[in-house]
């Protein structure tokens, strides 16, 4: 080979690896879209664990919030007071000591809402209890 001919190639060279490098940049830049797929995933996991420490705070002697849910849905009593107040009451409790205010969140018993309504991206979580579904959704502002 000629010293020109070598010298196109190292060129070329140099070239493919500026691409290889833009492209590599470009794949693994930071999203501005703001949130990442871990921080999501995150959001997921922890409302799943906020819905089962709601179905599993005692509520008084050894009574759980799941027990509560359950009679709030044949609209009964518990622990002395109306299950569906107890269980609103208990819930406020237990996501305001968590950290979540009100209007972050909404928490379902099959289609009826028993928080206020919230806006935002909603991160959704599920339970079955006495063949109704139990709802617990975070609104990611």
């Amino acid at each position: 080979m000629k010293k020109g001919q070598m010298e196109i190639l190292g060129f070329m060279v140099i070239i493919l690896l500026i691409i290889m490098g833009i492209i590599f940049y470009i794949k693994f830049m930071p999203d501005d879209s703001g949130t990442s797929s871990i921080q999501e995933t995150e959001m997921h996991l922890e409302v799943s664990n906020m819905l089962d420490v709601i179905r599993l705070q005692t509520v008084c002697e050894s009574t759980q919030m799941d027990d509560v849910i359950k009679t709030c849905m044949s609209g009964g009593f518990e622990c002395g007071q109306d299950a569906c107040e107890l269980m609103q009451e208990q819930m406020a409790l237990i996501t305001n000591t968590y950290g979540w205010e009100e209007g972050v969140y909404m928490f379902y018993i099959d289609n009826t809402l028993y928080t206020e309504e919230c806006i935002g991206d909603i991160i959704p979580d599920d339970a079955t209890i006495s063949g109704k579904k139990v709802k617990l959704w975070y609104c990611n502002p």
